[in-house]
């Protein structure tokens, strides 16, 4: 589950850094963050959640968001240095590296 979360936070920069991804390049996000528990893993789970629905653009990543991508998944970086729009938020990287 956390490396599909992980792919669809990064839709947006992978379509600036490789066209073969053009399908996104529009860079529209369909989720951020966490709204909720996932009613299909009851109390007392506290590690699946839903993701919020979401249909704007990809935002600008915070440098907290650089680093944490900079320890799971580096290569998914620009190489231009540049930073990426995401499609996920601070909490959803915190998690997927906590749960890597």
């Amino acid at each position: 589950m956390e490396i599909l979360v992980l792919a669809a936070c990064l839709v947006p920069a992978l379509a600036v850094s490789d066209s073969s991804y053009s399908m996104y390049s529009s860079g529209q996000c369909v989720w951020y963050d966490k709204c909720g528990q996932d009613p299909d893993y009851p109390p007392p789970d506290t590690q699946h959640y839903l993701m919020c629905k979401y249909d704007g653009p990809a935002k600008s990543a915070s440098e907290r968001q650089i680093e944490i991508l900079q320890e799971i998944c580096p290569h998914l970086l620009p190489e231009d240095g540049s930073l990426p729009s995401l499609c996920c938020s601070l909490n959803q990287l915190e998690d997927m590296k906590k749960n890597f």
